[in-house]
C-alpha cells in the first residue's frame, strides 16, 4: 500500500515521485508472510507510572471534558499502578490529522498515567461495511497502516496494545455470538435501525442485510468488554 502522489489517496500500486507506476504489489495473505504476519504489538511492554498520584489523576482528567464519577476514578488511581482503558477504529481509508497527532497526545497522557491502553480493531466491522472492497486482507493491511501513522506522531506504544476484533471474536464465539443472538432476539427492527448509521437508515430497503447486524456486534461488544475491564 502506498500514497498515490496525483490524488493523495491510499493505493495499491507503488508510483515514483512523478506519479509513476513503478510496479503492483504483491497483496499477501493475512496468514501468509510478508506486511500482514508482522506481529502488530511489537513494542506492547506495558510498564507502570512513576509519577506522584496527584500527576497521574491531573493527566487522566485532562482528556475529558467531564468527569461523571470524579471519586471512582480517584479510587482507581489510588488502588492500581496500571488499569486499563478502550477505544477502537474502523480500518476504512487515510487517517485525518486531528485523529493521528490529538489521538497520540491523549494516549500518551493516559499511559504516563499508568494506563494500558487498548484498542479493538474493527476489522470485521470494515468488512460489514463493504470497506476497500470488502477484502479483509486490504482491511488488515490498513489497520497496520494506521498503527504507523500513530507511531509516526509520536504514540508511545509500550503501553498500547492492539486487537484485531475477528481474531478475539473467533478465540470466544460460542460467548459472543450467544451475545449478538440474544441481543437480536430483544430488539425489534425499528429499534435495532436506530442504531445503525445516518446512511444506512436513509438508504431503507436498499441497505444490505450486513447494516441489520451491525448494531448488534456493536452491542455485543460493549456486553463483552463488560467481562475483562478492570
Amino acid at each position: 500500500m502506498s500514497i498515490n502522489p496525483l490524488n493523495g489517496g491510499l493505493c495499491w500500486n507503488t508510483y515514483d515521485a512523478q506519479g509513476n507506476l513503478q510496479h503492483e504489489q504483491a497483496e499477501d495473505k493475512v496468514t501468509g508472510n510478508g506486511y500482514n504476519s508482522k506481529d502488530i504489538n511489537e513494542f506492547f511492554n506495558p510498564r507502570p507510572s512513576n509519577l506522584p498520584y496527584e500527576e497521574r489523576l491531573r493527566l487522566v482528567a485532562s482528556v475529558g471534558e467531564e468527569i461523571q464519577e470524579l471519586s471512582e476514578l480517584e479510587q482507581l488511581l489510588k488502588d492500581k499502578q496500571t488499569f486499563r482503558c478502550y477505544d477502537g477504529f474502523e480500518p476504512s481509508g487515510r487517517m485525518h490529522i486531528a485523529q493521528g497527532i490529538m489521538k497520540s497526545i491523549n494516549v500518551n497522557k493516559i499511559t504516563s498515567a499508568g494506563g494500558i491502553f487498548i484498542f479493538w480493531v474493527a476489522d470485521w466491522f470494515a468488512l460489514l461495511n463493504n470497506k476497500m472492497g470488502g477484502d479483509l486482507n486490504k482491511i488488515r493491511t490498513v489497520g497496520r497502516y494506521f498503527v504507523e501513522v500513530w507511531r509516526a506522531a509520536g504514540m508511545n506504544l509500550q503501553n498500547v496494545q492492539f486487537l484485531w476484533a475477528s481474531d478475539e471474536i473467533n478465540g470466544r464465539p460460542d460467548e459472543y455470538w450467544n451475545i449478538v443472538i440474544d441481543i437480536a432476539r430483544q430488539f425489534n427492527l425499528t429499534r435495532t435501525k436506530k442504531c445503525g448509521q445516518a446512511m444506512g437508515r436513509v438508504m431503507g430497503d436498499a441497505n444490505p442485510t450486513s447494516q441489520i447486524l451491525y448494531p448488534c456486534m456493536q452491542c455485543a461488544d460493549v456486553f463483552y468488554l463488560k467481562t475483562d475491564i478492570c
